[in-house]
């Protein structure tokens, strides 16, 4: 293995150190800078500094190389832990409190935790924001879903489920893009705090699902008031006074009287 105070350049993909660059230009794996047990590891800073120009990461502010290498993983999977506990939720809260609280919850959750995770002086400290995220952003996703589909008449839902799904490609390729200019990893959360409180804007004026007042709180003037916005939405004009809501096997069907 390589001896303390030998190394001066080490290159990382990810959290895993690819490659090691010694004084004399020779180049070593990352076996030979880690060693079989982790006894050799040298320290950063001290031994060696990461070769990654003004980028940083979890693995190089907060070390996360060699025998320490699972807790970079660890982010990753305690993020759909909170997924797997945000879904269940969703439905319920959807359908206790209403969708559209539902999608506000959810978004609110995941830039508390995206905020928090931005300003994270420990890895630990990280570790719950990650779980908040994933709880937020799948109990957010359930809420607009529902209200969306809720929204939208049969015949629309393949156009407006294609353009929702779109949606979540085009974050993809954003966020891609950011991180191409974006050198620190706090400044990509602090983005994705700033894309997700301009996403609540329009969810705040929107009105709950009338198929929710009408089914799950048999509130059929909330219910109107709903559907009137609708119409005003898309300047349509007729009285909501002839619109009579009817339950049929927990389905909410509108029907015109003539």
């Amino acid at each position: 293995s390589i001896r303390k105070g030998a190394v001066r350049h080490a290159k990382i993909q990810g959290a895993k150190i690819s490659q090691v660059i010694c004084p004399d230009r020779s180049q070593y794996t990352r076996e030979n800078l880690c060693g079989d047990k982790g006894e050799d590891q040298l320290s950063d800073g001290v031994d060696f500094f990461w070769d990654t120009g003004r980028r940083t990461s979890y693995a190089i502010d907060w070390e996360l190389y060699c025998d320490k290498e699972y807790l970079a993983t660890l982010l990753k999977s305690v993020f759909f832990i909170g997924a797997m506990i945000g879904l269940p939720f969703g439905g319920l809260l959807a359908d206790t409190y209403g969708r559209r609280v539902t999608a506000i919850l959810g978004i609110v959750c995941s830039i508390v935790g995206s905020g928090i995770a931005a300003l994270s002086s420990s890895f630990w400290m990280l570790i719950p924001c990650r779980i908040l995220q994933g709880m937020g952003r799948f109990i957010g996703v359930t809420g607009l879903y529902i209200l969306l589909q809720e929204f939208t008449d049969a015949q629309h839902r393949v156009i407006v489920n294609t353009y929702n799904d779109f949606q979540w490609g085009l974050g993809y390729v954003v966020m891609a893009a950011a991180a191409y200019f974006l050198y620190e990893w706090r400044w990509m959360l602090w983005l994705t705090t700033l894309l997700l409180a301009v996403s609540l804007i329009p969810v705040l004026f929107v009105p709950e699902s009338p198929r929710f007042y009408s089914t799950n709180k048999n509130d059929e003037i909330n219910a109107k008031k709903s559907l009137q916005w609708l119409a005003n939405s898309n300047n349509i004009v007729f009285d909501m006074d002839m619109i009579q809501l009817k339950k049929s096997s927990g389905q909410e069907d509108t029907q015109m009287n003539q």
